[in-house]
């Protein structure tokens, strides 16, 4: 499927971010021909659209690069909808947060469906994982979630911060974007295997504590995506 159009459904700290990230690489702009940026908040919609129009134009010199930048408060048509809206705050578990945006993240689907029943989606409303598993797949065919990507790399920062080598190929982590299970390698001593694992589960919850939230580690992972697809 030839892939002209993508939707942003949430333009919050990631939503804009990703926006960003798409609008300011060269390969992607080359091959899609929309940007749609799509928020029931009207207000935030209207500044992050103004804000990345300033980005686009400084970073496009070839105007035949140019695509379009829309703007919605509903949704729109097109091939990749990337689904960042949801809830986060005061959410006491990943359970709770399962339950609570399970029902956005299904009424979103139900009425991209209606415009493209051949959408590719990239989830990344948390918990991204369990949402493809037991919401998206039941709707699409091609839904990704986001996460691993991201915690790998996150691995090998902690593990580069730890043992001062982030080459431990073979050391990844698995299962649950959030809930993580990890396979270490064997060099690495148990006690710096503990420290590790403990640090990676609170990477986010650290930059979340210092700044709100994450956006560029998940930015960037949805653009790889993206790219691969547009390949």
């Amino acid at each position: 499927m030839e892939i002209d159009t993508v939707c942003i459904v949430g333009v919050g700290n990631v939503g804009s971010t990703i926006a960003y990230n798409i609008l300011t690489d060269d390969f992607i702009i080359k091959k899609i021909k929309e940007l749609i940026l799509c928020d029931i908040d009207k207000s935030r919609l209207e500044s992050e659209y103004k804000d990345l129009i300033s980005a686009y134009i400084i970073k496009s010199k070839n105007i035949l690069d140019k695509i379009d930048i829309i703007k919605c408060d509903s949704l729109f048509p097109a091939d990749v909808y990337i689904i960042t809206a949801g809830e986060s705050k005061y959410i006491k578990s990943r359970d709770e947060l399962f339950e609570k945006n399970k029902k956005i993240v299904e009424n979103i689907l139900k009425e991209i469906l209606d415009y493209n029943p051949d959408a590719k989606i990239i989830m990344v409303t948390n918990p991204s994982t369990r949402l493809v598993k037991e919401v998206g797949l039941n709707y699409f065919q091609t839904v990704i979630p986001i996460g691993l990507q991201l915690d790998n790399a996150r691995l090998k920062a902690v593990i580069g911060e730890i043992t001062n080598d982030s080459y431990f190929s073979d050391s990844y982590v698995y299962g649950e974007h959030g809930n993580l299970k990890f396979a270490l390698h064997d060099i690495i001593d148990t006690e710096k295997k503990n420290t590790i694992i403990k640090k990676v589960n609170n990477y986010a919850k650290e930059i979340k504590k210092a700044k709100g939230y994450t956006n560029w580690g998940v930015a960037t992972e949805v653009c790889e995506i993206l790219k691969e697809w547009l390949r």
